[in-house]
């Protein structure tokens, strides 16, 4: 994946270690991603107050903080509300479901089991929609601190 940064930081939230342990072989196969797996919510919240991370793909069924909580949690800290979150489910569900999912702020859903080059495609339009954000953010501060 070609973008502005040299790395990104992928933070991956499921309570199930075998799709942990997929999602990372899919992204250790792309040269500039790093992939942080965690068991659930309350380590990806300990993650996200020590690093710096670029998108989450999150699990949204989960027993100790489900996707919808941790998204909302998430997107309430300054430092990181603006992260894209992708919601990875196993069943497609009803459209009120998914509505609720983007009214949290989640930027899309995947279902399982994974399409590799579907997962792969929306990374890469989200990274770069992320940093190009970024860079208008960067810009402004730039532009008021003249």
């Amino acid at each position: 994946m070609q973008g502005l940064k040299n790395r990104y930081s992928i933070l991956c939230v499921d309570d199930n270690q075998n799709n942990l342990f997929t999602l990372n072989a899919l992204l250790s196969s792309v040269n500039n991603i790093d992939s942080i797996e965690v068991l659930g919510g309350k380590e990806a919240l300990d993650v996200l107050l020590v690093q710096n991370v670029d998108l989450i793909l999150c699990d949204v069924q989960m027993p100790d903080i489900n996707g919808f909580e941790l998204a909302k949690m998430i997107k309430s800290n300054k430092k990181t509300k603006e992260i894209p979150i992708i919601f990875v489910t196993a069943v497609f569900k009803s459209e009120e479901f998914i509505q609720q999912g983007f009214e949290i702020g989640a930027v899309d859903y995947v279902t399982k089991p994974i399409d590799d080059n579907q997962l792969l495609n929306k990374i890469t339009l989200y990274l770069k929609v992320f940093e190009q954000k970024n860079r208008v953010i960067q810009s402004e501060k730039r532009f008021y601190d003249i």
